[in-house]
């Protein structure tokens, strides 16, 4: 992500939420430099880490459902309803590779979601998506075949627009299109090589 980065300890104690702690001390300079910065929208590569309790989309990917994720209870306001520790993370590498074309690699991952727009894609052709699945192998990550996950002509669905508007309510974040990917079987076939 390329942002400055600056390491300070501190001496101050304070409510941590979900795992991420600021001392009050820091929150000036996080103001001004949040200020300055500049959104992107529709960025080209989406990049996540999920537990089954954290499934919220980032940008226009979502993890929909992983191989036995972790459901970690963080503390914070409120009760976890799922407490897994001995569970796995998903990952999910999007990448927007060009108008109706993306490229999808994932660990863990059974089931993905992308939400599109005008700007991403000519409805009038087909969008093709290429998945491509990763394991660990001993210590280490070995990358499996690309596969075409997707590849048909989608429609805009009033629905899926209305109901992102009504979770999120950012005029700058709309999309009108969903694509849900299952990997569910090629990653069973997989595990259980």
């Amino acid at each position: 992500m390329k942002y400055p980065v600056v390491y300070r300890e501190h001496a101050e104690t304070g409510m941590a939420h979900g795992g991420h702690f600021l001392p009050e001390s820091e929150v000036p300079a996080l103001y001004d430099w949040l200020k300055i910065q500049k959104r992107k929208i529709n960025s080209p590569v989406v990049r996540m880490t999920r537990e089954a309790n954290r499934l919220d989309r980032i940008q226009w990917a979502r993890v929909a459902k992983g191989h036995k994720l972790a459901a970690l209870q963080i503390p914070g306001p409120g009760e976890e309803s799922v407490n897994v520790h001995d569970g796995k993370i998903a990952s999910l590498f999007a990448t927007h590779k060009e108008r109706n074309e993306f490229e999808i690699v994932g660990q863990n991952l059974l089931e993905y979601e992308l939400y599109l727009n005008t700007e991403m894609l000519d409805f009038d052709n087909p969008v093709r998506v290429v998945s491509q699945k990763l394991f660990t192998k001993g210590e280490k990550l070995v990358s499996g075949d690309k596969e075409v996950s997707f590849f048909e002509k989608i429609k805009r669905d009033r629905s899926v627009l209305l109901q992102e508007y009504k979770i999120r309510r950012d005029p700058h974040m709309l999309y009108d299109a969903k694509i849900k990917v299952s990997m569910e079987n090629e990653i069973e076939t997989a595990l259980n090589r």
